[in-house]
């Protein structure tokens, strides 16, 4: 069943009664030398940021902003 699956999802990733703080934040990103600005690439890196949070694949912020250094590439 679907919605078991969700649920045991969920506990596992300790969002059962709302959806877990992101782990990168904008300003974390803007602090460092990636070359982003306010505006909409920044919101798309921070999008996909929180996504590899939910995913699993990232556990803290240094390795998220390890992630965004990929998504934006050479500055």
């Amino acid at each position: 069943m679907a919605g078991g699956w969700l649920l045991e999802r969920a506990a596992a990733l300790c969002v059962t009664d709302a959806a877990p703080t992101p782990l990168v934040t904008g300003r974390d990103l803007l602090a460092t030398p990636l070359g982003l600005r306010e505006g909409p690439e920044l919101g798309r890196v921070l999008e996909a940021v929180y996504e590899a949070q939910l995913d699993g694949r990232i556990q803290n912020t240094e390795e998220g902003i390890e992630l965004a250094r990929t998504i934006v590439g050479p500055a």
